[in-house]
């Protein structure tokens, strides 16, 4: 049994499925012939029960990320640590990122120490559906001043870092611990990150026009914003002055929820995103 996940439940269907995440393709299969198989997780997979009794399922992702196994339908009674210290490789996390905001409507969710799981089924049962998928690991805070959180999803992971200093400083601070500055590419992940640290005072982003006049870009994803991009610009911002020195964008503060351009000497704090 080491290294072995072991739950009380079993699976029965097995189906890729988009979250979001990539094309749709469904198997249905008989489900006992799963039984034994190993499977690489790229993005999300769904099982669905029943499963026979001692059912082993083989889980793996890149060296480099974990596996989250989030709970759709059905309960587990005992995992892992629970039944046996030397077999826990699933391990719920602790509980202050599950307080942050966004949380509340967020599945239950497990995750990996490593990029690999095994899962033992324990009892034939028809009434369990899991998630899995690749995530990225998320510490409680990555230094002082910091806070840290699953606060848009299950997978990725978001620090505020609340000290003030330069958008370049903050950008080399989230580089050093594996993250990058943030960028709002929806008005979703905005919101819940607003949600879990008002921006009061102001925060960095990785937008900047520094480069070129009035075309701006997401540095982090090396994103070119576009009429089609989404956009919380505050009235009168940016600044179309030829030449002028507002080249990197903070929202927050002065501008309240909305976005505007500001010289990257200023100080502010910033929000660190690491993606899966």
């Amino acid at each position: 049994m080491n290294n072995h996940i072991q739950i009380a439940f079993c699976v029965c269907m097995l189906a890729f499925v988009n979250f979001s995440y990539g094309n749709v393709a469904a198997l249905r299969p008989n489900p006992s012939s799963f039984c034994g198989k190993q499977f690489f997780i790229e993005d999300a997979l769904v099982i669905d029960g029943p499963f026979q009794e001692g059912c082993v399922l083989e889980f793996q992702t890149q060296d480099d990320r974990i596996l989250a196994f989030s709970i759709l339908r059905g309960v587990i009674d005992a995992f892992g640590d629970e039944m046996d210290t030397d077999s826990a490789i699933l391990q719920v996390e602790h509980q202050e990122t599950h307080e942050l905001s966004g949380r509340q409507e967020l599945p239950v969710t497990m995750y990996t120490k490593n990029s690999k799981a095994s899962v033992r089924f324990l009892k034939a049962t028809a009434h369990l559906q899991l998630k899995i998928q690749k995530a990225v690991t998320c510490e409680l805070n990555v230094g002082v001043d910091t806070s840290c959180g699953r606060v848009v999803d299950e997978v990725s992971c978001y620090c505020q870092i609340a000290k003030l200093l330069t958008q370049v400083d903050h950008t080399m601070f989230c580089l050093d611990i594996g993250m990058k500055l943030v960028s709002f590419e929806t008005a979703l992940e905005e919101e819940k990150i607003r949600d879990a640290w008002f921006p009061d005072p102001q925060h960095w982003t990785s937008m900047t026009d520094y480069r070129r006049d009035n075309d701006w870009v997401w540095e982090s994803t090396m994103s070119l914003l576009s009429e089609q991009s989404y956009t919380l610009w505050f009235p009168g911002r940016p600044n179309m002055q030829v030449d002028n020195s507002d080249d990197c964008m903070v929202y927050g503060g002065t501008f309240l929820t909305y976005w505007g351009d500001v010289s990257c000497d200023s100080l502010a704090r910033s929000v660190c995103e690491a993606q899966p």
